[in-house]
């Protein structure tokens, strides 16, 4: 293969050099110019109407037919001797 000669690697080196300059300077004015686009906001939720009804009696909550089991002890941690 034959090396190139030295106007074709200058010719290489300004056409690189340009075309990046160009790819900056584009971007750039993309950036630059385009407007951001701002989210729209989202819609309220909807209301919601409740109705409570008091029967003027405060009272404890209602408790279960049976009480809940206890819990399992925890079991004891394994001791290890060391290395």
């Amino acid at each position: 293969m034959v090396p190139p000669r030295r106007s074709e690697r200058i010719l290489m080196r300004r056409s690189v050099l340009v075309s990046g300059g160009l790819h900056v300077a584009l971007l750039l004015a993309v950036l630059l110019k385009l407007p951001v686009p701002v989210p729209q906001e989202p819609p309220p939720p909807p209301t919601i109407e409740m109705e409570f009804t008091n029967d003027g009696a405060t009272s404890a909550p209602h408790k279960g037919d049976k009480p809940a089991p206890k819990p399992a002890p925890a079991p004891a941690p394994v001791k290890q001797e060391a290395p």
